[in-house]
């Protein structure tokens, strides 16, 4: 459900920034939340969280 949320937030800027703003974090936490949650986009990558 969280990473559902955060795409929505990935691809609606004005969100993202608004989400940031009430939460009291940088959007770049956010970003690093969603890349963090979402693993590898190419199935040969290896995943780092």
């Amino acid at each position: 459900m969280l990473i559902a949320a955060l795409d929505f937030l990935m691809a609606h800027e004005p969100d993202l920034i608004a989400a940031a703003d009430a939460l009291g974090v940088a959007p770049q936490v956010l970003a690093a939340a969603h890349h963090a949650l979402s693993g590898p986009q190419n199935p040969d990558e290896e995943w780092n969280p």
